[in-house]
């Protein structure tokens, strides 16, 4: 496995949330609300380990996610941005989601199970990027993400969240 560097820390998990593992080659983990799951995933899991523990889920292929890329023009608009310190989530939503998107989906099963118990930090791990630092923004959880040129902001109508560059292309596919 390759070296890992500190990503996010999820403050918010809570008994009935589900704990995501999409399967890249650094095992990200990542906290999914119930409802947001459901529709995220296919309710069913295809495949359940003997000790019940992780179940593996085929996406919704239906549900199309905008993906902005930080790359090209988009660089001196995001460092434009950025020098603004680090923006709260609703902020970053604000500037970002009136400019033009690329449409994708994700393309990789997820490995998930469901938090039982009091309420619990997961940290999120992932490769360091070689590409140079944009900024930062705060997560719709709370914590703040770093971002590289290179790397998708796929927005929602709640929320904008960072996928590595590498990460994008093992779980996603540009449609």
């Amino acid at each position: 496995m390759p070296q890992l560097q500190y990503e996010t820390r999820n403050k918010t998990v809570e008994e009935g949330d589900y704990i995501v593992s999409n399967g890249t080659h650094v095992n990200e983990i990542y906290i999914v609300k119930p409802e947001v799951f459901k529709k995220n995933y296919n309710p069913k899991p295809i495949f359940t380990q003997e000790d019940g523990r992780w179940s593996v889920y085929t996406n919704n292929e239906d549900l199309i996610r905008n993906r902005l890329i930080a790359e090209g023009e988009m660089i001196p608009l995001l460092k434009t941005i950025f020098q603004a310190g680090n923006l709260p989530q609703d902020d970053f939503l604000m500037l970002l989601s009136p400019l033009k998107t690329q449409k994708c989906r994700k393309k990789a099963k997820v490995w998930a199970r469901i938090h039982k118990g009091p309420k619990k930090v997961i940290e999120t791990w992932t490769v360091p990027s070689d590409r140079p630092l944009l900024g930062w923004f705060f997560a719709a959880w709370g914590d703040l993400i770093r971002l590289h040129e290179g790397d998708s902001l796929i927005i929602n109508s709640t929320e904008i969240y960072r996928v590595g560059a590498s990460e994008f292309q093992q779980t996603y596919e540009v449609l």
